[in-house]
């Protein structure tokens, strides 16, 4: 499934150069609508918690100490890529990290008072999975906090291009595991079992050299110029037309950015963790 065209946020460990991700990442997370999401997110998860809280796909780990304020419990930072890791400990003080991957996270079932992930699931091959590994680990009671982008609805000032947007929608596809993954949030807390509790919005603005970092518009045009299939003689038209939009200064865009939180409903069979265990739920890598 072109996995040559995949963002490469998705095999960061894999990728020949993660310092553009780590740039990326920096840049993207003081953005103000980024940074509102952020606050609704941390917020969501509840305060005056008593235990563990994680950040599942952690990556540079930049927002553990604020989630830990916020929430008053332990924040530990998960994530499948030992490079983001090693980033995070050179610049985090006194975080607490874990390397595993969201499907087999590495908690006592219900042992969690939270759960949270951004910008994770957009890269993930079985969203599902992830969503309802968290839903194992968190406590009755305890919420799940999601907080994804949806592409699919990113409009551009290429817009009113009808041809050249629907090349782009078959582009985010390809580029994208999920690039509808904003809107789907919700599906998937329910299908895990849990029970919905707030929605909402935020409307990021990104300015061409972003617009291009993040949908990868030039890379969009010249994957459409070589691909060959029955549509090739329509893809390289739109190519050429891509290529002539963003030639000069390029378009700029507005990014949805979602956050949906659940929470989990009490359950018979499940165990509960005492407090002074939740600070123990880590299991040490081997």
């Amino acid at each position: 499934m072109d996995e040559n065209v995949r963002s490469s946020f998705a095999s960061v460990d894999q990728t020949a150069a993660p310092w553009m991700l780590v740039d990326l990442l920096e840049r993207t997370a003081i953005l103000p609508e980024v940074v509102a999401a952020k606050g609704a997110s941390f917020a969501a998860l509840g305060t005056e918690l008593v235990g563990v809280v994680a950040d599942v796909g952690c990556g540079l780990g930049r927002d553990l100490e604020e989630m830990a304020r916020v929430t008053s419990a332990i924040a530990v930072g998960v994530d499948a890529s030992q490079h983001m890791l090693d980033e995070a400990r050179r610049f985090t003080t006194g975080g607490r990290f874990v390397c595993a991957h969201a499907h087999r996270l590495p908690f006592r079932t219900g042992a969690l008072a939270g759960a949270r992930c951004e910008r994770l699931l957009i890269h993930d091959q079985q969203p599902q999975a992830s969503v309802t590994e968290m839903a194992r680990c968190v406590a009755a009671g305890a919420r799940v906090v999601l907080v994804e982008p949806d592409f699919q609805a990113t409009r551009t000032t290429l817009s009113g291009a009808i041809e050249v947007t629907a090349l782009l929608t078959d582009w985010l596809r390809r580029r994208f595991a999920q690039p509808q993954c904003g809107r789907l949030l919700p599906r998937w807390l329910s299908s895990a079992g849990l029970r919905l509790d707030y929605t909402r919005t935020f409307a990021q603005p990104c300015d061409e050299r972003l617009t291009e970092e993040i949908l990868g518009l030039r890379e969009c045009a010249l994957w459409a110029s070589n691909v060959g299939d029955g549509d090739e003689g329509w893809r390289r038209e739109q190519a050429r037309r891509l290529l002539a939009m963003t030639s000069d200064r390029g378009p700029r865009s507005i990014l949805p950015i979602v956050v949906v939180a659940a929470s989990k409903p009490p359950s018979a069979d499940e165990p509960r963790i005492p407090p002074s265990e939740a600070a123990c739920v880590v299991e040490t890598p081997s």
